[in-house]
């Protein structure tokens, strides 16, 4: 086969690459759900903690495991169980002050539990963990739920 031609093919097999991966890439938004329960307000903890806290989000103690992420100061961040809502099942990570029996939280994000990167990609779950870093800190700030969800 002539250099050119294997050139040619070479250049279309990976600008079909690279589209296929633009099109699998997953996008999302966040979306205001409503008053937080139990809300503790976020005058009760530094907000140089709550954000140090936020740092130490990744796609996988996000969307693949529960438990705690992150305690530092008097801020915990987790990944905590789930609720169903509408038949569908959706995960929860929250923000809580550490030590306060009651009204300790101090933010919460729910996003679908099928809300996940099944390929693998990179910009999918970094794009996936900047929602959920906003959409926390945007709880945190209003004292509002927020959603985490697909932008299609």
């Amino acid at each position: 086969m002539n250099p050119n031609k294997l050139l040619l093919l070479l250049i279309i097999v990976l600008l079909s690459i690279s589209y296929s991966l633009a099109i699998t890439m997953i996008k999302c938004t966040i979306e205001k759900a409503g008053d937080i329960p139990n809300y503790a307000g976020h005058n009760v903890t530094k907000e140089s903690d709550f954000k140090e806290a936020l740092d130490a989000l990744n796609y996988d103690n996000v969307y693949n495991k529960e438990g705690t992420i992150k305690e530092i100061g008097n801020v915990r961040i987790e990944r905590t169980g789930f609720a169903i809502v509408s038949r569908r099942k959706w995960k929860t990570v929250e923000g809580h002050v550490i030590g306060v029996k009651g009204n300790s939280l101090i933010s919460q994000v729910a996003f679908p539990n099928d809300l996940k990167d099944p390929f693998g990609d990179i910009s999918s779950q970094l794009n996936l963990v900047n929602c959920m870093d906003n959409a926390l800190y945007e709880s945190y700030i209003s004292g509002k739920v927020y959603k985490v969800v697909r932008k299609y």
